[in-house]
């Protein structure tokens, strides 16, 4: 995992808050000091009952915040939180006090600088001699006394003994370097294959370099850990060992994102089934599976301006014909198979029904992947990414009965840009555009004429260093000139005709992020058409519910929300009489603008079977 790392320089001024204690309270300076990434960095202070007391949660880089507090006699804890994972990367948190404050076990100060994970608890007193804590005991779900309201493991668990026909299961668990990607299942034989399968038990790692250990009792049977790197490099150090009937396993690891540990209890041998996908060539191949389950991704070639172009194509099962198609373009850098695994469009074209395809661009004269919308440092080159994208669009239309009326574009970063460059000169072909992190070029600003009005819905961050929401119009970064977001959104509401807006700040789902969204949504009673902008405040330059930045949303499914809310209907056969009844149903009126209706004037009655009947209701 990487960063890109933004240096800022801005003069120490340490925040001093002062307080004055009443009698039976001790006087505590809490010192706070940020490093890189403070935005990641929070603490809180609870006491003995989990409640908070005062908290912190950084906002800038090399900043000082001192906060003197009062604090009767008790039981106190501080909750050290880094919403990445990788520790405060130099910052920390130091507590004292002038009154001879014993915090335990004669320690005259804490001081508290994680080094790696999200959260830790640090447990201390202020002069008492003994502690009791409302929020530790035992954490292990397998354990007889399992306490869900505790967050802190006292090493209390106990467990009960097995039945006579149960063997005792010990499984060991280790973390190593990011924690968090770490998880692993256990299921039985019975379990995995029914449709609904539901694990034995599991475990989600936090902390780096953490051994935890849990029992229970399994009766005989054929049993599999499944584990799994949600990053997809491994396990980075961790591993599963587990004892069974006094005989203990090898270390289970993992070196990409996912894999199978079986075994037996009282059982020879067991024949497993995996289903996956087979083909070694593939991107998603599975060295695990037995069963080919038509799930492999294989990049697909399309031969444009006699060039070999590469696409990836997904295609959920049973997709009814005439199905929406959604591009999805990578960033500079980037690829499509990269992009594809962090959006998780495929997900959601699963539940939706719709067809996603990932084309991947070509190399620059500095070997990096792009598509063309005419940055200044790479010479004007001449790849035809336009025609092209045009021409695959087409072809996917028409060779897989693909929607040629509801196709659709999004990306990250370049490839956000490129779906600018399409709703400028490819309206015939693309629906609406869904850009996240993206800007419109200056060039292709000046020479912007969509034959038809196109949806937009742009994603981006304030404080995103790469596409600078304030735009970059004089080329300080050397991409070329381009446009702010307001002025581009001020634009595309324009082309759209739109008159209303509606502000919406949207639920902060989760606060050690750093950032909220504000939504800003653009229409008119004269259009179906809509403009969208989530600004994300204090954001970056991220896919929002995917990696590194805002997960306060999942932007993809917003995406997908955007697009079926643009989508029109499909060209169909309005017959002017009535049809046959037989088992048709009404599906919805609309009005000559195709807006849902029920008032008086002229109407177009949908129905199931694809007919269509004009009315005119006078009352």
């Amino acid at each position: 995992m990487k960063k890109l790392l933004l240096i800022i320089f801005i003069p120490l001024i340490p925040l001093i808050i002062k307080s004055q204690c009443n009698e039976g309270e001790y006087e505590l300076l809490f010192e706070t000091t940020t490093d890189e990434w403070a935005e990641e960095m929070s603490w809180e202070l609870l006491d003995n009952e989990g409640n908070e007391i005062i908290s912190f949660q950084g906002t800038e880089d090399e900043q000082e915040y001192n906060n003197t507090i009062c604090l009767v006699e008790g039981c106190y804890a501080i909750n050290a939180i880094d919403s990445y994972g990788d520790g405060w990367n130099g910052g920390s948190l130091e507590v004292t006090s002038n009154n001879n404050v014993n915090f335990g076990n004669d320690l005259e100060s804490l001081f508290i600088a994680p080094q790696n994970g999200y959260g830790f608890y640090t447990l201390f007193s202020v002069n008492s001699s003994s502690c009791e804590w409302g929020f530790i005991g035992c954490t292990d779900e397998n354990a007889s006394n399992y306490d869900d309201n505790a967050l802190v493991n006292d090493e209390s668990c106990i467990y009960n003994d097995c039945l006579e026909e149960e063997t005792l299961l010990f499984i060991e668990t280790q973390t190593g370097d990011w924690a968090s990607e770490m998880s692993w299942e256990l299921y039985n034989y019975e379990d995995w294959m029914s449709s609904n399968a539901s694990p034995i038990t599991s475990f989600q790692g936090t902390n780096n370099d953490v051994n935890t250990t849990t029992q229970i009792c399994l009766s005989s049977g054929c049993y599999m850990f499944m584990g799994v790197d949600s990053f997809g490099d491994g396990w980075q150090g961790g591993y599963i060992q587990t004892t069974l009937n006094d005989q203990t396993s090898e270390l289970y690891e993992i070196d990409e994102s996912f894999g199978y540990f079986t075994f037996e209890i009282d059982i020879k041998s067991c024949d497993w089934e995996f289903p996956g996908c087979t083909d070694s060539s593939a991107y998603n191949y599975n060295e695990f599976a037995t069963i080919d389950d038509g799930s492999c991704i294989s990049p697909l070639i399309f031969n444009w301006d006699k060039i070999d172009r590469e696409y990836l194509l997904y295609t959920p099962s049973n997709l009814e014909e005439n199905a929406p198609l959604v591009f999805v373009f990578h960033g500079y850098t980037g690829s499509a198979n990269d992009i594809m695994d962090y959006c998780g469009m495929n997900e959601i074209a699963d539940e939706n029904g719709f067809a996603v395809c990932y084309p991947q661009g070509t190399e620059d004269q500095y070997g990096n992947n792009f598509f063309n919308v005419g940055y200044d440092f790479q010479n004007n080159p001449e790849v035809d990414d336009l025609g092209f994208i045009i021409a695959l669009a087409e072809y996917l239309q028409e060779t897989h009965q693909f929607s040629s009326t509801n196709t659709f574009s999004t990306g990250m970063s370049n490839g956000g840009d490129f779906s600018y460059l399409l709703a400028c000169q490819a309206s015939e072909t693309f629906r609406a555009i869904a850009p996240v992190a993206g800007l419109i070029m200056q060039e292709i600003y000046n020479n912007c004429n969509p034959s038809e009005p196109v949806p937009v819905f742009e994603t981006h961050g304030t404080n995103d260093d790469v596409s600078l929401y304030e735009g970059d119009l004089n080329n300080n970064d050397g991409w070329g000139a381009y446009l702010d977001i307001p002025t581009t959104i001020d634009y595309w509401v324009n082309q759209n005709n739109l008159t209303d807006v509606t502000f919406l700040e949207l639920p902060d789902i989760n606060p050690n992020d750093g950032s909220i969204i504000e939504s800003y949504i653009y229409t008119s009673e004269s259009s179906n058409n809509e403009v969208w902008l989530y600004k994300v405040i204090d954001g970056g330059h991220d896919w929002p519910g995917s990696w590194g930045g805002n997960m306060d949303v999942n932007i993809s499914e917003e995406i997908w929300r955007f697009f079926s809310k643009m989508a029109l209907p499909e060209e169909i056969y309005i017959n002017e009489n009535t049809p046959n009844q037989g088992n048709r149903f009404l599906l919805k009126k609309i009005d000559i603008l195709g807006r849902e209706s029920n008032k008086k004037g002229f109407q177009l009655k949908i129905y199931n079977d694809g007919s269509v009947e004009k009315t005119h209701l006078i009352k």
